[in-house]
C-alpha cells in the first residue's frame, strides 16, 4: 500500500469519494450542519489547495481505496487529519490502520497528530485507540443531540526533532 498526494485534477474522485464514504453516517445522523456528506466540489476544492494542507490517496497496487487530509499547524510540528476515510466496499481490510501508520512514517517531522471523530461510533473509536490515538478528555463537541464528536491525539513515534 503507498499514499499518493492529490491533486485539483483529482477533485471529482475526491468529491465521489466524499459521498461514498460519509453517505452511511449521514443516513444515520442527518447532520445537515457539518456533514461531510453534504460538501460541495466548491468548498472540496478549497480545502484541495488550501495552504498547510495535502490530500493524499489510500492506494492498493490496483486501485484507490480510501483517502486521507492532512492539516499542518502554522509551526508544521503538529497536524491534524480530517477526514480520513475508506470506500465502503475495501472497508475492514486495515486500510485506515496502514494508512495511519504510513503518515506517521512519512511525517517524521510531525510531533503530535490530532483526530475527532463521532464518539457514537464504536468501530471508529476502536480503530483510533487501536492505533494508539487517545481521547482529549477535557474537549467534546455536540454537534446534535445523540452525535458528539470526541478530540483524539497520538505522538508520533517516527518523530525526529530537526535541529537548525
Amino acid at each position: 500500500m503507498q499514499l499518493v498526494q492529490a491533486t485539483a485534477a483529482d477533485l471529482p474522485i475526491i468529491v465521489r469519494f466524499y459521498h461514498q464514504c460519509f453517505k452511511s453516517l449521514y443516513e444515520k445522523y442527518h447532520d445537515d450542519a457539518t456533514s461531510p456528506y453534504l460538501e460541495t466540489s466548491d468548498s472540496i476544492s478549497q480545502k484541495l489547495t488550501a495552504p498547510h494542507s495535502a490530500f493524499y490517496f489510500i492506494q492498493t497496487p490496483s486501485q484507490n481505496v480510501g483517502l486521507i487530509r492532512i492539516i499542518f499547524d502554522s509551526s508544521e510540528s503538529n497536524a491534524r487529519i480530517s477526514p480520513l476515510m475508506i470506500v465502503p466496499e475495501f472497508e475492514g481490510q486495515h486500510y485506515a490502520q496502514q494508512a495511519l501508520h504510513l503518515i506517521e512514517e512519512y511525517f517524521s517531522n510531525i510531533e503530535t497528530f490530532e483526530i475527532d471523530t463521532i464518539k457514537q461510533e464504536a468501530k471508529l473509536l476502536h480503530l483510533y485507540t487501536k492505533c494508539g490515538y487517545v481521547i482529549d478528555s477535557s474537549k467534546r463537541e455536540t454537534l446534535q443531540p445523540g452525535m458528539d464528536l470526541v478530540f483524539m491525539q497520538r505522538k508520533n513515534p517516527y518523530y525526529e526533532r530537526t535541529i537548525n
